[in-house]
């Protein structure tokens, strides 16, 4: 159990590193937004298609600049993904929910939705 945790604590800490790197750099007002995680698992059910439409999409509409790059490498079968809920500071009512791929390692964000 002890072990569970701590690997557990280690995701969630790569996570929040990364995301944070993630949407400082690529999203539009990144300083309006809290967000926390509510989520990280992994699955085998994302395709490379689907992972391809996903970057082709840039995130959710409005959210992210253009020209969002993905670090290189192959698309691994089985993904992290973490969900996340971002909430605008001036306005309680303006959240969204934003889904990151990671690969197995969660060494690098492969996609967001």
């Amino acid at each position: 159990m002890g072990l569970l945790l701590v690997v557990s604590c280690g995701k969630k800490s790569e996570a929040k590193s990364q995301i944070k790197d993630f949407t400082k750099e690529y999203m539009n007002a990144p300083d309006e937004y809290r967000w926390s995680i509510d989520k990280i698992d992994s699955t085998k059910y994302v395709s490379k298609e689907k992972i391809m439409k996903m970057r082709e999409a840039g995130g959710p509409a409005g959210v992210y600049k253009s020209g969002i790059q993905y670090a290189e490498g192959d698309i691994p079968k089985t993904l992290t993904y973490v969900t996340v809920t971002f909430s605008h500071k001036n306005d309680s009512n303006k959240t969204h929910k934003e889904t990151f791929y990671f690969d197995q390692e969660m060494n690098r964000i492969v996609a967001v939705k």
